[in-house]
This record gives structure tokens, C-alpha cells and sequence, in this order.
């Protein structure tokens, strides 16, 4: 866990956290009584603002999502994340919830449950971060012109691909796969991901991952996978057997994915007999890594600049 933990204090220490979401997810190893992490005061509290010394705007992931409704009423739930240390609830429903919420959070502090200092202290962060921002300055209006400038911003763009080579993790080579040589014949076995297919333009689709590969080789075949195509994919890698050297797959883990079928899926392609290198977004076997995988790559994401340094360690070891 500390690996876990340790950008953030790295981060903090620098000051470069603005806003912290909390997963609603339990760590027993954080919190043993397995509280729900948004509404834990053992994490928010005692790691977040105690341990680590986090002081800025800790916000929520949405309140009505499916763990936390499992346990707790929509008011109980947010009185208890406020009273963790949270500042902001995040409530995307346009419904009754929120009147409820409101109701709720109004009498909780009428009663005294939640104190008027603690909400003041909220108050004092989102003020802050929002000063920090701009957003009290000519009345919170911004020049939309200026999107593409802030969206291609050329040090942006090099603190993304430097975060992306830096995370790469090698979980595991058991039998000295990497690096890749270009004479090798590498099968490709792409997981497309939500956010390629929305942004699917020339700086992130489907299929850059083939489009990097090709610069480091001309031996690259490749064929991509959604939830809907796995039996079209292994059709496809069947029929390319015998010219393939090497497989790369990559995979995203899938929280709706009930029955692990990715992982199962990445099974399957460890039956055609040819060596598998695994790029996965998760470093968990229980989520998506198949334990029999001999390597596997932890890349944190499939998008341009992740991909990009995946492409890159896959060839040359980690000698970026």
C-alpha cells in the first residue's frame, strides 16, 4: 500500500494536488472496520488529512452510485462523507435527491450532528481553490477561444509524457520476452477503450497503438477487441498463427465486467502456444491478470502518450 500512497505525499509535499477524489471502494488494509472509502473518517481523516497532511478540497465521485446506495440513504451518505472531511458531493441526478440531500445536510447541522465550523472549513477550501482558478475574477466568465491554445499546450503535453513513461511498470518477464525485436512478427490485440472511440481523432483512436508499433518495426499485424468482438479477435489470431512470433495484448480492466471476461479472454489467447506480453491498465491479478500471464506490463492506461511509452519499453527495455 505505501506504493500506492506515496505520490500523493510526494505531491502534496510539492503542493501540485488541487482536489482529491476518494474511490467508493473499501481498503481493509487502510481502514479494517472496511468502510466505504468516501465516507471513512479512518481514511479521510486519518490518512488523507492527518498522515499525509492534505489540507486543499477533497470532492466525491457521484453519491447515488451503486455501493454506497447498497448501504446507505442518500442523506446518511453524505452527512457521514462531510463528517469524514470531505468538502465537496458530487450528485449528478436533476431529481428529488438533492432536496433530500439538502433536507438532510440542513438538519444534521440544525441538530448539531455536523458543526458549522466544519462546513465554514469546507467552505474555506473551495473558496481558496477557486481563487486559485480565477473563477471570482470578471465574474467567473472565461474566453472559450482560448481552449485550443490551453488544450495543446506544448509543457502539458511534455509533463503528460513524462508522467506516462515514468509510471511503466514491469510486473513480470519470466521468460525474457523484452525486449522486442524488429525482425519478430508481433501480433497486436488491442482492447479499444471508451475514450478512443469518443475523442477518435488523429491525436487519440483506435488503432495508434498498431500506428507506434509500425515506427519500431514493419513486422506489426493487429486486430482490436470490445466487449461485443472477443470470439471475432480470437477468430482473427487463429487465422494468423502460424506467422506470429510474438502476441501483445493490451487490456483495460472493466468494472461492469461481473464475470472477468477480459481476463478470461486473455486466456484464451495464451492457448494458440505463442508467448503473450500483457500491457494492462490495473497491476491486480484478481481484477484482469491472469496468474498463468509469464509478462505482463503495467502501463495505467491505454491513451496516446501511454501507449506511446508502452511502444517504447516494449522495444528497448525501459531505455526510453
Amino acid at each position: 500500500m505505501k506504493y500506492h500512497i506515496k505520490p500523493y505525499q510526494v505531491l502534496n509535499a510539492e503542493n501540485m494536488i488541487p482536489s482529491v477524489m476518494p474511490a467508493h471502494s473499501i481498503f481493509s488494509k487502510l481502514d479494517p472496520s472496511e468502510e466505504i472509502a468516501t465516507v471513512s473518517k479512518t481514511i479521510i481523516q486519518g490518512l488523507l488529512r492527518d498522515e499525509i497532511g492534505y489540507d486543499g478540497v477533497i470532492t466525491t465521485d457521484s453519491m447515488t452510485m451503486g455501493g454506497l446506495m447498497a448501504k446507505y440513504s442518500i442523506g446518511e451518505a453524505c452527512i457521514m462523507a462531510v463528517e469524514a472531511g470531505v468538502d465537496l458531493l458530487l450528485l449528478k441526478d436533476e431529481n428529488i435527491l438533492r432536496y433530500e440531500l439538502h433536507e438532510a445536510l440542513t438538519n444534521a447541522v440544525r441538530s448539531g450532528r455536523l458543526a458549522e465550523d466544519r462546513i465554514d472549513q469546507s467552505l474555506r477550501r473551495i473558496w481558496k481553490l477557486k481563487a486559485e482558478y480565477g473563477l471570482f475574477d470578471n465574474g467567473g466568465m472565461v474566453d472559450t477561444d482560448q481552449i485550443e491554445s490551453v488544450l495543446w499546450d506544448k509543457n502539458a503535453q511534455l509533463v503528460g509524457k513524462e508522467a506516462a513513461e515514468r509510471v511503466i511498470r514491469l510486473k513480470r518477464d519470466k521468460s525474457s520476452i523484452l525486449p522486442l525485436k524488429p525482425e519478430q512478427k508481433v501480433m497486436i490485440v488491442d482492447r479499444v477503450i471508451f475514450s478512443q472511440k469518443t475523442r477518435n481523432d488523429s491525436w487519440n483512436h483506435p488503432a495508434m497503438f498498431w500506428k507506434f508499433m509500425l515506427e519500431k518495426s514493419p513486422n506489426i499485424s493487429y486486430v482490436d477487441y470490445e466487449p461485443h468482438s472477443r470470439e471475432h479477435a480470437l477468430e482473427a489470431v487463429q487465422g494468423k498463427i502460424d506467422e506470429i512470433d510474438v502476441i501483445v495484448a493490451t487490456a483495460d480492466f472493466d468494472r461492469n465486467d461481473k464475470d472477468h471476461t477480459d481476463k478470461k479472454f486473455l486466456n484464451e489467447l495464451r492457448k494458440f502456444g505463442k508467448p503473450v506480453v500483457l500491457v494492462s491498465t490495473v497491476p491486480y491479478e484478481e481484477l484482469l491478470i491472469p496468474e498463468e500471464m509469464e509478462t505482463v506490463i503495467v502501463s495505467y492506461g491505454l491513451m496516446r502518450y501511454s501507449l506511446l511509452a508502452v511502444t517504447d519499453y516494449l522495444y528497448n527495455n525501459g531505455n526510453c
